[in-house]
Order: C-alpha cells, then sequence, then structure tokens
C-alpha cells in the first residue's frame, strides 16, 4: 500500500487525507452490515479527520517554547488593545490629551506634500480618519489575541507523551468525530468491535499505534 504520510523528528508530514487505495482498503474493515453509501460516507469524513488531525498540531523539538510564545504575543496584542483605550482617555484635564496630538501629526502625513513619515500608499490614497484606523486595529488585535491564546491550547506540552502519541491520540479523536457525524452516535471501541479494527488498520497506514488505550483516552475526551 502506498504510504500517504511520512513521520520523522519533527512530526508528519506529507500529503492531504487518505488517498483513493487507502480508503479502498480500509473499507474492508468496516462492518458487513453497513451499507455502502454509508461506508463511504465514513471514508470520506475520515479522510477529511485525518487530515485536519495532520494540520492542527504542529510538533517542534519544544512545544513549550511554542506555547510561551503565543502566550507573549497574546498579551502584547491585549496591551496594544489596552494602548489604544489609553490613547482616548477623557481624564488629561486642561492639557491636550495624546489622541489630539497624535491625530494632529496623523492628518499632517496624509495631507502635506512631504511628510517626515511616509504613511501606507493606500492611506494617502483613501485619507482613513484615524478613529477608523484604531477601531479596525482594535478589532483585529482582539481576534489575534483569541485565535493566539486558541492555538496555544492546542499545542500539547507534557513531557511525558512523545509526538507519535499525541498524534495516535489526534487522529482518534478526530476519526471518532468522523464516525459521529456519519451515523449520529459514539462509535463501540471494545476490542474486536469494527471500529476498533479499523483504527488499528489505520494506524498502520499512518504509521502510528492506535490501540485501545489510545481510543479510550480520545473517546473520554470528546464524550
Amino acid at each position: 500500500m502506498k504510504k500517504h504520510f511520512e513521520f520523522g523528528a519533527g512530526g508528519v508530514i506529507g500529503d492531504v487525507g487518505l488517498a483513493l487505495e487507502q480508503k479502498e482498503a480500509l473499507k474492508l474493515h468496516i462492518g458487513e452490515r453497513i451499507p455502502e453509501s454509508d461506508k463511504r460516507r465514513f471514508l470520506d469524513a475520515a479522510s477529511i479527520a485525518v487530515d485536519r488531525a495532520n494540520k492542527s498540531q504542529i510538533y517542534h523539538g519544544n512545544d513549550a517554547k511554542s506555547v510561551k510564545q503565543l502566550e507573549n504575543f497574546s498579551k502584547a496584542a491585549h496591551a496594544m488593545v489596552s494602548a489604544i483605550d489609553g490613547l482616548r482617555a477623557t481624564d488629561y484635564g486642561k492639557d491636550q490629551d495624546p489622541f489630539q496630538y497624535l491625530g494632529i501629526y496623523f492628518d499632517e502625513c496624509l495631507y502635506i506634500t512631504d511628510p517626515a513619515i511616509k504613511p501606507p500608499v493606500k492611506w494617502r490614497r483613501y485619507k482613513p480618519k484615524l478613529e477608523d484606523i484604531l477601531d479596525q486595529l482594535q478589532e483585529d488585535l482582539k481576534h489575534l489575541e483569541s485565535v493566539a491564546d486558541y492555538t496555544a491550547s492546542k499545542i500539547p506540552v507534557s513531557r511525558g507523551s512523545r509526538p507519535g502519541v499525541r498524534k495516535s491520540k489526534e487522529v482518534a479523536q478526530e476519526v471518532i468525530g468522523a464516525y459521529q457525524e456519519t451515523f449520529g452516535c459514539l462509535p463501540a471501541i471494545t476490542r474486536g468491535s469494527w471500529f476498533a479494527n479499523f483504527m488499528a488498520e489505520l494506524g498502520k497506514v499512518l504509521e502510528l499505534d492506535i490501540g485501545d488505550r489510545v481510543l479510550s483516552d480520545a473517546k473520554k475526551s470528546i464524550s
């Protein structure tokens, strides 16, 4: 059988999902009583699940460092949002507030012929208002902060869990989800069930060990 994935120190690399010949071989391990149309739907969903598992977690030499960098980015984005709020504060008394100062030189960059600081071409063309720029920037930063936090939560940092073990569980979780999407319930994962046999064979295709323990942990995590 043609390999669709290869493994190295950095984790899984390879093509998208499962190849056609891999689907056909795996179909032999789906329960005999399952209608042909449902088998095909499940295999298509499983292929998407494998691809999603492949892309959802990136394994570097130091996962903890990646998480730390994402956390730092999230904090910086949050700090920038707060800084923009600070510019708009109205408690500066008789002093001219920093937002007004910034607005003066922001407009200068847009409207004078040879500004000391050249703005982006699109700003010179469309002459945006400073308030609109800051509103959009805050919205973008808040979204990036949330995405960074979510990404950090998806990267496992347990020293006791090898990348191959983590990837096996990730694949199992995604394919269990594909089963639930296809059949409307969670699969039986007891030894000898067709789903357990299917996952064992899928593990061979992906060069992963997807056995009883991995399936049990994966099912518990999404039940």
